[in-house]
C-alpha cells in the first residue's frame, strides 16, 4: 500500500511556490486593508495552483483556514465550514485549536450543537488559555451549559 506523505511549500515546483508567494502576499496585504473579498480571491487562487490532491500540501492548511475565516467575517456559516473541513483534512489541521475553534463556531450557527460542542471543547482544552474568552461570549458559555448538562447526564446514569 502507498504511503500518503505530507507536501511542504518546499517541495512544490518552483514557479508554482514563487506565483504561491505572490499571491498569499497580496492576498495578505489586501486582508490587512481591509479588503477581505479581494484577499480570498487571492487565496482561492493559491488554493487552486496547489497539485492534487490539494489537502497533502501545508500551504492548504492555512489557505483554506484563510478563506474559512473571511466567510466566517462574512457570516457565511456554510462556506465557512466547507473550507474549514478542508483545512482540517490538511497537514496538522485537525489538531489546529484555531481551526477547530471556527469550525465549531460555524457549527454552532449552523444550528449543529453536538458538533459545536465538541469542536469548542476541543479548542478550550488545547487551545491556548483563553482562547473562548477572546470570541462571543456564547459560544464558551454554551461549552459551560452543556459540560454541565453532559456530566448531570452521566451522574444520573451511574446512580441508576
Amino acid at each position: 500500500m502507498p504511503q500518503d506523505h505530507d507536501h511542504d511549500h518546499e517541495d512544490l515546483d518552483d514557479a508554482i511556490a514563487k506565483e504561491l508567494d505572490v499571491l498569499v502576499q497580496e492576498g495578505t496585504e489586501l486582508l490587512e486593508a481591509g479588503k477581505d473579498e479581494a484577499a480570498r480571491e487571492k487565496f482561492e487562487a493559491g488554493i487552486a495552483l496547489l497539485p492534487e490532491p490539494k489537502h497533502h500540501w501545508v500551504a492548504s492548511t492555512w489557505l483554506y483556514a484563510s478563506v474559512g475565516n473571511i466567510h466566517f467575517d462574512a457570516q457565511r456559516w456554510e462556506d465557512a465550514r466547507e473550507n474549514f473541513a478542508a483545512a482540517m483534512k490538511s497537514p496538522s489541521g485537525t489538531g489546529n485549536p484555531f481551526i477547530q475553534l471556527r469550525m465549531g463556531q460555524s457549527e454552532f450557527e449552523l444550528g449543529n450543537m453536538g458538533e459545536a460542542f465538541h469542536r469548542l471543547l476541543f479548542a478550550r482544552m488545547r487551545g491556548p488559555q483563553g482562547l473562548l474568552d477572546e470570541v462571543d461570549a456564547k459560544y464558551g458559555e454554551f461549552v459551560d451549559a452543556e459540560a454541565t448538562r453532559r456530566e448531570q447526564g452521566a451522574s444520573a446514569f451511574r446512580k441508576s
